[in-house]
């Protein structure tokens, strides 16, 4: 996540962020009691204060007013005037007109990840007070929202959570529950709101559509909330093997501020203890949607009311372009789908597409008297479970109506069903086995699809509500030649997706930039696509994809996603006798172990190398050549230095002995040796011959196209050495070219070795508060990535600086 300023922001000079730490010792003020005095979070305050980040206009004259202070006496008084003066031009009321717009800029933000939410919200003002009011810090930790399918369940907390958001950006909402006088509706305020669907979890291998296990549901949310916080830390961990998971998310999560996290559809997972057990005891508000009753603060959801229900038929009337729809007709549709949203959404739908009202009505007070339900009025706002099969039969009559009047909407129905994140295109043609077709014929498909209300489209792709999604799996169960022909397109779209991406972007720069954000745009749908193919025992093509992704997951500290398909992968190829693959995934998952470098992890690391070793005669060159390169960064590690040597050694031999190499590839590989080299000699302190063999690997890195990471990888240790010789001003032009480097390609594991060189540096300079400003960098980037070797010797540094400093 982007941790830019947000806009509309505005950060202290230096002379307010003095003013503000004197004043706050001045009035012997913590930072707690700040944030509590200003109804903000102590995260803000500490980012306002402490660390001198830009904050809302909303966030400055809070504290200050609690300090004593005026805004103009701690930020630029000019710059404070353009900035408020931004924030009431957005405060105007948008026209109706601009309501999707508005929604649509708000769900472009980097401090939420709700999907886009278009339309005005219709009706429920008590119970989206009632809400609002238990987000405050008053009520229970854990609230509940439940009722039948299609009821509104999501968007009802969709709608508060966008409300939360308007309040904060615009300070006040396009709601009239955000205006003044709704009295008891104060609307809280969030630093982060993380948005988690277990429907999306669904398992799709055999001849069932499986209900997700626990585990792999704790890791999915997981996932999300690592992905929303930018924090490998628990991008990396393993909910059934890390028994200080919940500290360690905890910490991170305490450390963005007020944190609300939704947790939608809890009722398609097993064993639901164990996620409230999960949530009970995090320090933030959870909100839950559930078809199921547990007693957690619960809001209960029942049908529209008959005005509410006229206002959304009228709203999904004017969206579809309907006109000739009579008041006695809207009526009659309200009465027969009870005022339930999905049912009237979806019959509205089948209107779109040429059905008309007088069957849509006749279909659906047919199966009102099979339910066997009373007819009475007053009876409707109070639904019943069984009235979940409502909006379901409504879903089938509209796909049934679909059927008869395009097939190919109906195969692209059921294919995007399969994605667990919104599609793009291209990949749904080739799914449905459409990509010979001609592009209007998919975009008819996809045109009815969207009259009928059944996917949405949004910056290119295209995705499903939760609920549709599980009826169109359904209806995906139902066809089980098109499903299996389907999953095979699937798994072979990613595998070329990832194959063009791994093959166009491997061995340039650019691969860092462009390659990788690509798959970064689809990893959600790239795991999807792994899971399935672990769970239906499909490894080849596993083997194959994982080798497109191996390099991304290791640059952007997905260590936990490539340890655990490394795992699979070379259990699989020792069971399945395949060697060869044996060798490479077991030297990469040595190689992840040893970076990662706990006594145990070393432990293992070696074990795993050395039998790769044992293999060696089944490996290419390639992957003999990696084996014996982290073979040696093993005992370097060690500080089994000759032995270190011995493998560099035969590294270099078996490099020697190749004649099949072109002059480029032996310099490539020369060079892997000569960096490793040079570190070794660098931790013998033989800085000398170290210096010698990072400038050799510099002349030769200018010698290929893709020289200069490996460059900047010696340039840290020539830097190093540089600091120690005293030559400072060499050592920064080093470490800046480095940091740049190493921060344009997000790679954080060489990010925070350059901060521990950067703060050497500053070390020797004796300007210890910016050392220990890098080395805190350090500190929490190989936490995050699970370096416990590299982070104790980062803490030892820290303490050296502090104890200098003092």
């Amino acid at each position: 996540m982007s941790t830019s300023p947000k806009p509309r922001s505005i950060a202290a000079t230096p002379e307010g962020i003095q003013r503000l730490k004197d004043q706050k010792k001045k009035l012997t003020f913590k930072h707690e009691e700040i944030a509590k005095a200003a109804g903000v979070s102590e995260y803000t305050v500490k980012n306002f204060i402490t660390y001198n980040r830009a904050v809302e206009p909303y966030t400055v004259r809070k504290v200050t007013e609690v300090l004593e202070l005026q805004p103009e006496d701690v930020v630029d008084p000019e710059e404070w005037q353009i900035v408020i003066g931004a924030v009431k031009q957005e405060r105007k009321s948008p026209p109706e007109n601009q309501v999707s717009r508005n929604r649509l800029a708000l769900s472009q933000r980097d401090d939420h990840n709700l999907p886009p939410q278009a339309n005005p919200f219709i009706g429920r003002q008590d119970k989206l007070c009632k809400l609002m009011n238990h987000l405050s810090p008053d009520y229970s930790k854990i609230i509940q929202v439940d009722g039948i399918a299609g009821v509104g369940k999501t968007a009802l907390v969709l709608e508060a959570a966008y409300c939360c958001l308007e309040y904060k950006v615009y300070g006040q909402t396009q709601n009239t529950i955000g205006q003044k006088g709704d009295v008891g509706c104060e609307i809280p305020l969030f630093d982060l709101i993380i948005f988690v669907s277990a429907k999306e979890s669904e398992l799709l291998n055999g001849k069932s559509i499986k209900k997700l296990t626990v585990s792999r549901t704790l890791q999915e949310i997981y996932r999300t909330i690592a992905d929303v916080l930018d924090d490998p830390a628990i991008i990396n961990m393993d909910v059934n093997s890390n028994n200080n998971y919940i500290s360690i998310l905890k910490r991170s999560l305490k450390s963005k501020g007020n944190v609300l996290l939704i947790v939608d559809n809890l009722e398609t997972i097993q064993e639901k203890d164990r996620i409230f057990a999960f949530l009970d005891p995090l320090p933030i508000k959870s909100v839950i949607t559930t078809r199921e009753r547990y007693g957690y603060a619960p809001i209960r959801l029942d049908a529209l009311t008959e005005k509410e229900s006229l206002l959304l038929i009228e709203q999904q009337l004017q969206e579809k372009g309907i006109t000739d729809l009579s008041p006695v007709q809207k009526k009659t549709l309200y009465r027969a789908t009870k005022g339930i949203p999905l049912a009237i959404i979806y019959s509205i739908g089948r209107l779109a597409i040429g059905s008309h009202i007088d069957a849509i009505v006749n279909t659906l007070e047919i199966q009102r008297q099979k339910d066997l339900l009373p007819n009475q009025e007053e009876e409707w706002a109070s639904l019943d479970f069984q009235d979940d099969e409502l909006v379901a039969f409504c879903f089938k009559e509209a796909v049934s109506d679909l059927q008869k009047r395009s097939k190919v909407a109906y195969y692209i129905l059921m294919s995007i069903a399969i994605y667990k994140s919104p599609a793009p295109k291209p990949s749904i043609l080739f799914v449905a086995g459409l990509e010979n077709e001609r592009s209007k014929i998919f975009d008819d498909g996809i045109e009815r699809l969207r009259q009928v209300s059944m996917i949405r489209h949004t910056d290119g792709r295209y995705r499903m509500l939760p609920l549709t999604r599980e009826y169109a799996l359904a209806e995906l169960q139902k066809n089980q030649e098109f499903k299996k022909k389907a999953l095979d397109r699937w798994v072979d779209w990613y595998i070329q997706f990832a194959k063009e991406q791994y093959e166009q972007y491997e061995n340039k720069p650019e691969r860092f930039k462009i390659g990788y954000k690509e798959i970064e745009k689809e990893w959600t749908n790239i795991v999807g696509v792994l899971l399935f193919c672990k769970d239906d025992d499909r490894y080849e093509q596993l083997k194959e994809i994982w080798s497109y992704l191996n390099n991304y997951a290791n640059l952007r500290g997905r260590w936990k996603d490539r340890l655990s398909w490394l795992s699979y992968l070379s259990e699989r190829s020792l069971i399945k006798e395949d060697y060869s693959t044996a060798v490479n995934t077991l030297s990469r998952r040595g190689r992840t172990l040893l970076l990662m470098g706990k006594p145990e992890q070393l432990q293992e690391a070696e074990e795993l190398l050395l039998k790769a070793w044992d293999l060696r005669q089944h490996s290419n060159f390639e992957d003999l050549d990696y084996l014996l390169n982290h073979l040696a960064g093993l005992y370097n590690r060690l500080e089994k230095y000759e032995e270190a040597h011995g493998w560099l050694d035969i590294e270099q031999q078996n490099l020697d002995e190749n004649l099949k190499l072109s002059d480029q590839q032996k310099l490539k590989y020369q060079i892997y040796i000569d960096r490793e080299r040079a570190e070794l000699l660098f931790m013998q302190k033989r800085y000398y011959e170290s210096k010698l063999v990072c400038e050799k690997v510099i002349e030769s890195t200018s010698k290929i196209v893709t020289g200069s990471r490996n460059a900047n990888y010696v340039k840290r240790i020539l830097a190093d050495i540089a600091i120690n010789d005293s030559k400072l001003e060499y050592a920064e032009k080093l470490l800046e070219t480095v940091a740049t480097e190493v921060g344009d390609n997000k790679d954080k594991r060489r990010i925070a070795y350059c901060a521990v060189s950067q703060a050497k540096l500053e070390q020797a300079r004796n300007n210890f508060t910016k050392a220990l400003e890098y080395i805190e960098n350090a500190i929490n980037h190989f936490k995050d990535l699970g370096m416990m070797r590299d982070h104790q010797q980062a803490f030892s540094r820290s303490e050296e600086i502090r104890n200098q400093r003092n």
